[in-house]
């Protein structure tokens, strides 16, 4: 199965999981301006491992470059709800609010 194949180049390549190497290409596909085949790979992530944080980070933030602020809120909250004490995710989301300050009943009800 393609899960059993992507767990398999996950370890030949040193990749802790299946969604990380996921996510390392994904990241590697955004940075060469590949932001479709990026969106793809970190779609792909959550397909393999739905709570996979830094897909979800990934996504926020391509997100939040495309003007999409409610999708970007989306992925960014879902992370938090994984990992509240991640750090990027935080920033990420405070970056978020600063951005859209219409978001302020969001940022109140989630942060106060």
């Amino acid at each position: 199965s393609e899960k059993q194949n992507l767990t398999q180049l996950a370890e030949e390549t040193g990749a802790p999981s299946p969604a990380m190497l996921l996510c390392e290409r994904g990241e590697a596909a955004f940075e060469s301006g590949d932001e479709s085949q990026a969106t793809t790979l970190f779609d792909s992530a959550l397909l393999v491992e739905p709570t996979c944080v830094r897909a979800l980070n990934n996504l926020g933030v391509m997100a939040l470059q495309t003007d999409e602020p409610w999708r970007a809120l989306s992925y960014l909250l879902m992370g938090v709800i994984q990992d509240p004490q991640n750090e990027d995710l935080v920033i990420n989301l405070q970056g978020l609010f600063d951005l859209y300050p219409e978001l302020k009943t969001v940022r109140s009800v989630i942060f106060d």
